[in-house]
């Protein structure tokens, strides 16, 4: 685990040997492109990177193997987002900077306490197979709306406020 802010990240490089092949990856896509030209840089011949971060790879529906147990199991999910009308879904890892800031946004909802949604929120290493199921998240945090079982509002990154979130409930209504 190398942290490209740290103050050792390029320390932490010299544990690799430049001849042995490296594979790299994130939770998102942006990082290990970074590293991936450093190393290139330093004379590393095989770099590879996972273009999509883990949450991209997980989200498309591809094997991911973890020792962490699944908190929700698919068929628990479709029956929480098909027995209530309105769900707004969380879906991130603490491990994520924009994934904090989301659960934020997120539970100053829950505090209002409106009986007219449920929120559910997916701690994404701990649902990985319910995330692959899925088949639709390329990106952490992404937050879904669904009204009746169907997705009617979608959102990737922090491209969105508690506003949008609010105005998007109120017309689900």
């Amino acid at each position: 685990n190398i942290d490209l802010r740290g103050v050792n990240d390029q320390e932490a490089l010299q544990k690799f040997n430049n001849d042995q092949p490296v594979f790299l990856h994130s939770i998102q896509h942006s990082r290990p492109d970074i590293l991936a030209k450093q190393l290139q840089e330093k004379g590393y011949k095989e770099v590879y990177e996972l273009r999509t971060g883990i949450a991209g790879w997980i989200g498309a529906g591809y094997p991911y193997y973890s020792t962490a147990g699944s908190e929700l199991t698919p068929a628990a999910y479709k029956k929480i987002i098909t027995a209530n009308r309105l769900v707004l879904v969380d879906i991130g890892t603490r491990y994520c900077g924009l994934c904090v800031k989301v659960k934020e946004l997120v539970d100053s909802l829950k505090r209002k306490n409106d009986p007219s949604y449920d929120i559910v929120e997916l701690e994404l290493y701990k649902n990985t197979q319910l995330v692959a199921d899925l088949k639709e998240i390329r990106a952490v945090p992404t937050v879904i709306l669904y009204k009746d079982g169907k997705p009617v509002w979608k959102r990737e990154g922090l491209t969105f406020t508690k506003q949008d979130i609010e105005t998007e409930l109120a017309k689900a209504k």
